[in-house]
């Protein structure tokens, strides 16, 4: 099999919804990444870079070709061939296998790849119906206004609820927590070491060599993730429920936040790393994506890290697991079910505490571990996110060597924001 190596991974400071990312598109977000990425994996101009693939679930009113968009706002190879990926929460990291997959079968050695998203710009929808005009943009004037007429959450419908069961994401946690009978005390307990193993990381200057930063004009505007100024553990604990008001247990601050942000990397052939001398982060090894039913993509992970042959061969081997924090349940029944030590899972926190910008997150953890692993100075690492409608995807890789990335010498390029 073709090697398949990795470099250039960078993500932003994730930001709140309708915070301090609010006004910048998912491309722009993508694009910051995508500059990253080029100039910390050494690709002069001259080089080629084959192709862009980037995850991307909120893509109403983004305009054409979300990809292509990111391509072009990066500016430094503005005539490269885009593709935009909708896996719902594994967007980003299945973008990262279609990469891989186009080196394997050789019709690729450079291809940028990752997941961008702004749910703060996600849109209400009206269906065709409630407008009296057939086409373009429409005023109040024209709305056909009747007791029958509904506006849609676009954020709600196209991301945060089943389109099978019309169950949303966090009533199916509820059944998982049920299944496994995993109390609100573990779940506040498990969003608690969350949020203070990320902040931890931050004040440790530990988060810093994979973060690049959007800008406002010449300030940056956001330099760490949002979402960990806002933690107050006597708070957490006495929050309501929210899909389950009597019985439930999964609260707004113990499941993942609703946010904006970017991942990127490069993905490059043996070839490419030889003939350009590049220095690559880590090689992948395997992936494996599974399907369970809908309302039970809280457990897919399990079976889709059980489908990996190097977790059957070699799992002690494994140094550290990045499993999407979608939900405390999803992780807490991981590790109890596949025995996995929790000082192995998210040692930076997740996304309880960082934020789920959902089409950035598959490829967010993958750049959180890989930074992780050369910190730590380990070799083998995980990567697992369960993914709305059942499925999940899990990868395996290796560092390789190479120097970690300087602390604050990631390129802040300025991307503008939306006009």
């Amino acid at each position: 099999m073709e090697p398949v190596y990795i470099t250039g991974a960078v993500r932003t400071p994730i930001g709140s919804f309708l915070g301090s990312l609010k006004e910048f598109s998912a491309p722009q977000l993508g694009a910051t990444c995508l500059e990253a990425s080029i100039t910390l994996a050494g690709i002069p101009y001259r080089w080629p870079v084959d192709y862009c693939v980037m995850g991307n679930v909120y893509q109403a009113g983004v305009g054409q070709a979300p990809a292509l968009q990111a391509v072009r706002l990066a500016e430094s190879r503005s005539h490269m061939p885009a593709r935009t990926v909708n896996k719902l929460c594994g967007s980003g990291l299945d973008a990262v296998i279609i990469a891989a997959q186009s080196v394997m079968a050789q019709q690729a050695d450079i291809v940028l790849a990752g997941g961008m998203e702004s749910m703060s710009n996600a849109k209400f929808l009206l269906d065709r119906g409630a407008i009296k005009k057939k086409a373009g943009t429409a005023t109040k004037d024209d709305l056909a206004v009747g007791d029958t007429t509904l506006i849609y959450d676009s954020l709600i419908f196209d991301g945060l609820e089943d389109a099978y069961t019309k169950r949303s994401m966090g009533e199916c946690a509820e059944l998982c927590a049920m299944h496994y009978d995993i109390t609100r005390e573990e779940q506040d307990a498990f969003a608690i070491r969350s949020y203070t193993r990320a902040i931890a990381s931050w004040k440790g200057r530990d988060t810093e060599s994979e973060i690049v930063c959007p800008h406002k004009g010449k300030r940056e505007a956001l330099i760490w993730d949002e979402e960990l100024g806002k933690f107050n553990e006597s708070k957490l604990r006495a929050m309501p429920p929210v899909f389950d008001k009597e019985h439930g247990t999964i609260t707004a601050a113990n499941a993942s936040k609703i946010s904006d942000g970017a991942a990127s990397m490069v993905v490059i052939s043996e070839r490419a790393k030889e003939q350009y001398r590049m220095r690559a982060q880590a090689r992948i090894l395997e992936w494996a994506t599974v399907v369970e039913a809908p309302e039970w993509f809280t457990i897919a992970p399990i079976a889709a890290i059980r489908r990996l042959d190097f977790w059957r061969k070699h799992r002690d081997k494994i140094d550290l697991f990045e499993i999407n924090e979608a939900f405390a349940p999803v992780v807490i029944a991981a590790t109890r079910e596949l025995n996995i030590p929790e000082e192995k899972v998210n040692i930076a926190g997740g996304a309880i505490a960082m934020g789920h910008p959902i089409g950035a997150s598959g490829a967010r953890i993958l750049v959180t571990l890989i930074h992780n692993l050369r910190l730590m100075r380990k070799k083998i690492g995980v990567a697992a996110v369960c993914i709305g409608g059942g499925e999940a995807i899990a990868m395996v890789i290796e560092t390789v060597e190479a120097p970690p990335t300087p602390r604050r010498l990631i390129p802040q390029r300025q991307t503008r924001m939306r006009q």
